[in-house]
């Protein structure tokens, strides 16, 4: 859906169809088009509610279906890349048993590639656990954490450490991994092209961190700590911007430290998206009353004030 800011009604939108779930999606980096992974559902089929999943590219022009590759019906994607000459998509997806898997799927030829298991999927990750380098080269991923999806954990079986793997965008063979601080969840990713540093913030019931990594060595260069948990990350034009309860808050990736934090108060947050100027930015929010719509606030991010809000 297209919404204009300053308006309240949609512009152009496309209709998915009923018991359709939109898992994940990636703007592509010049052309005008976006690519989704998607799954239709049927709640009244035995076993897996899920009776099909594709990766769809879709005209943002003319809002068409120009493309779509049938996946596997038992995974959810967690993180998706698109390589920078457009003729492979990366996603990053939890299967069945709660492992986290990288898959590779060719664009020209319209199939999946190859797949790899890399490890726990962690507990708390959005849509936002993989990131791909400038070059297209190499893949990076979040693993690991003491969480779990499951009601029950494994008998016997110790939680893998939250990491960040590396992997070659080629053939998916592992180049490192650095290990996360312990006691936090990895939540989300995300990569500066010209910084070449990877962000990875992790979470737990009172704080956040902020890890920032050495794209390049695979080592933790700083750890910023905010003082609220947040709930997404978006890295853009040098800053970093994680929402919480009590504002935006914004990391300078250069100096490497918290700058600024427009305060708004939610109860609750979801993911935000950050303008290309980064004076504003869209933030969902969900209210803790009962009955309470939840909605989308766009925010300025010099003032803090609130400018709309869509419930």
């Amino acid at each position: 859906m297209t919404l204009p800011i300053g308006g309240r009604e949609p512009s152009d939108f496309l209709d998915m169809g009923p018991g359709a779930e939109i898992e994940d999606l990636v703007f592509a980096p010049r052309e005008q088009a976006v690519y989704m992974t998607a799954a239709v559902s049927n709640p009244h089929r035995s076993g897996s509610p899920v009776t099909a999943r594709a990766l769809l590219e879709i005209d943002t022009a003319n809002w068409m279906l120009i493309g779509s590759v049938p996946l596997d019906t038992d995974r959810y994607a967690r993180g998706m890349a698109v390589e920078r000459h457009q003729s492979r998509v990366y996603l990053y997806e939890e299967d069945g048993e709660g492992a986290a898997r990288l898959s590779v799927v060719d664009l020209y030829r319209q199939i999946p590639l190859r797949s790899l298991r890399v490890g726990t999927m962690p507990a708390v990750v959005g849509r936002k656990g993989l990131a791909v380098d400038r070059e297209s080269k190499v893949l990076f991923c979040l693993v690991g954490g003491d969480g779990i999806r499951d009601d029950f954990a494994p008998v016997g079986r110790a939680p893998q450490a939250p990491a960040l793997v590396a992997l070659s965008a080629e053939d998916l063979v592992r180049r490192g991994s650095v290990e996360l601080p312990d006691g936090s969840e990895p939540r989300a990713l995300g990569y500066d092209q010209d910084l070449e540093k990877l962000c990875v913030l992790t979470t737990d019931r009172k704080r956040s961190r902020l890890v920032l990594v050495d794209a390049g060595f695979l080592r933790i260069r700083t750890v910023v700590d905010l003082p609220e948990p947040t709930s997404d990350l978006v890295v853009l034009g040098g800053y970093a911007f994680a929402p919480g309860a009590h504002g935006v808050y914004i990391v300078d990736l250069n100096s490497e430290t918290w700058v600024s934090r427009p305060g708004v108060n939610f109860d609750r947050t979801g993911e935000v998206a950050v303008a290309g100027d980064l004076r504003r930015a869209l933030v969902q929010f969900r209210s803790g009353a009962v009955n309470a719509a939840p909605g989308v606030a766009l925010l300025d991010l010099t003032t803090g004030s609130v400018l709309e809000v869509w419930n």
